[in-house]
């Protein structure tokens, strides 16, 4: 049977979420569990097939098992999961910032399109102000034809670090799922990214008057601090996704992985 391209993409992006929740769970478990008391890959197997439950992608225990390489049994996938779930606080929920990514990338399209809507806060701009501020901004990185060339490579850019980066550092447990998009957007695409913070937050590339920093009263303008602060957290939260390295290109930390598993083995 032919499968359309939306579902295609439905299903690359449920498989990615539920990949997405399982890690969060190990990530979970063992912030209050040792690894030296319950081995990973005993648990691994557990996480996958529970998210593939809270995630509403259910198939049978019995499927599930099959599909792992090994002898793995039904019952060594189900074993540890009262545990895990303990380990979890029963705490299902994951909120990930591929949706917000998916939405901000819609936005930038519509924008490019000349279909762009301006921001409550913002009456007097209109559609076409924000697509020539779209096309005014800084060349990327990378150059592109086009600008729907650009958004989506910034768009890939962003999902692999979303996919790698935000998934084995704490950015989960520091930040939002919007601050941990945006930030790694920031670093796919700078120019990019702050003309999306335009948009929203009234600024120098989109504003035909820019807000100012006070109103006539002296007061700090809401949005102007609101702006500050957002710019701090993202700040950080892009230094601490730049910060990743994979396993497999860091000496130091494959010296420390075969510490950690021959005391792991001494242990169980």
């Amino acid at each position: 049977f032919k499968v359309s391209t939306n579902e295609t993409e439905n299903l690359t992006f449920l498989v990615l979420r539920i990949q997405a929740t399982a890690i969060q769970y190990l990530r979970r478990f063992y912030l209050t569990n040792s690894p030296m008391t319950y081995h990973p890959k005993s648990i691994m197997a557990c996480a996958l097939f529970v998210a593939t439950k809270t995630d509403n992608y259910y198939i049978s225990l019995r499927q599930f098992a099959d599909g792992i390489p090994g002898d793995t049994t039904t019952e060594d996938v189900i074993a540890p999961e009262f545990l895990l779930m303990q380990g979890l606080r029963f705490t299902f929920d994951v909120r990930h910032p591929f949706r917000g990514l998916e939405g901000g990338v819609l936005e930038l399209q519509a924008i490019a399109q000349g279909q762009g809507q301006p921001a409550p806060h913002l009456p007097y701009e209109t559609a076409e102000d924000l697509q020539q501020g779209l096309l005014s901004i800084a060349p990327p990185p990378v150059p592109s034809s086009s600008m729907s060339d650009r958004i989506a490579r910034a768009h890939g850019t962003t999902r692999e670090l979303l996919k790698s980066a935000a998934q084995m550092t704490d950015a989960y447990f520091l930040y939002t799922p919007s601050q941990i998009w945006f930030s790694a957007f920031l670093l796919a695409d700078r120019p990019l990214a702050e003309f999306l913070l335009d948009v929203k937050l009234g600024g120098p590339v989109t504003a035909t008057i820019p807000a100012p920093e006070t109103d006539e009263n002296g007061l700090v303008n809401p949005l102007y601090e609101i702006r500050s602060k957002l710019h701090h957290v993202l700040t950080e939260c892009s230094a601490l996704l730049q910060s990743y390295t994979p396993l497999s290109s860091d000496p130091a930390q494959m010296k420390s992985l075969k510490r950690i598993a021959k005391k792991l083995y001494h242990c169980q």
